[in-house]
């Protein structure tokens, strides 16, 4: 009896119909929560909308038991990290539940991101940044060291006549972080460029290396770990069908 309802169980939770549900459920609890934003909506609808976020909070936890009811033990398998990601999520969001726990209720838009696990699109992306990670460690490095040498001479040459920009080693570095995200960089670049004509090299050289040529590294990294996580999930998807194909050539 229990291992035919684990079966009728496990084919709900399999079906591509459910999965498209819970990506609703997700949208429309991302939305709602949007809307409670607002003060004015609350009070007018307050009572509705927290009736809508308790119903939400409900439908989570009783997908995750189904999961957790059908897998059991694999469920929690150390090597089902998106396992532990919807449980983690789900179980940091009943915290606005408890008692005394009211200033956690932000914590309910942590379900939107389980998004990042439903949607193979999105979970493919965030895997791929997974396994690029240690080629960012080695650009990262090169990045380091770039802040670091531009910073310690930009100090040495630019301190004594903007201290409020590089008067010593830490304010450079935040300035060339800014000066590498792009943000308003020429108003630190051109009255420094008044005083000495020639700092022009310093910032194109520090912007062209760091924007430009480390970035499309990292965004190429990415991209390469992207593309080899989408064929080898292609690859196991063929696997399994080519099991299915076996077993049902040997049963018959």
């Amino acid at each position: 009896m229990e291992i035919r309802m684990t079966t009728r169980i496990s084919a709900i939770i399999e079906d591509p119909r459910f999965e498209r549900t819970v990506i609703t459920v997700i949208c429309l609890n991302a939305l709602v929560l949007g809307i409670e934003t607002f003060p004015s909506v609350m009070q007018t609808h307050g009572t509705l909308l927290r009736a809508i976020d308790l119903a939400f909070i409900v439908f989570f936890v009783g997908e995750l038991s189904l999961r957790i009811y059908v897998h059991r033990a694999a469920f929690f398998h150390w090597k089902q990290g998106w396992n532990w990601f919807d449980f983690i999520i789900v179980a940091l969001t009943m915290a606005p539940f408890v008692e005394n726990a009211s200033a956690l209720r932000t914590l309910r838009i942590l379900r939107a991101l389980r998004l990042v696990s439903v949607v193979p699109a999105l979970r493919n992306v965030v895997t791929g940044i997974g396994r690029a990670i240690g080629g960012f460690a080695a650009v990262l490095g090169v990045l380091v060291l770039l802040h670091y040498v531009a910073a310690v001479m930009a100090s040495q040459m630019f301190g004594q006549a903007f201290p409020e920009k590089f008067g010593n080693l830490f304010i450079s570095l935040f300035t060339f972080f800014q000066i590498m995200t792009l943000d308003a960089w020429s108003d630190v670049a051109r009255p420094v460029m008044e005083v000495y004509p020639w700092s022009w090299l310093l910032f194109v050289f520090f912007i062209a290396t760091t924007v430009f040529l480390l970035l499309s590294v990292i965004v190429g990294i990415a991209a390469n770990a992207m593309q080899e996580d989408t064929t080898s999930e292609r690859l196991r998807s063929l696997e399994d069908k080519i099991d299915e194909l076996t077993k049902l050539m040997s049963s018959r």
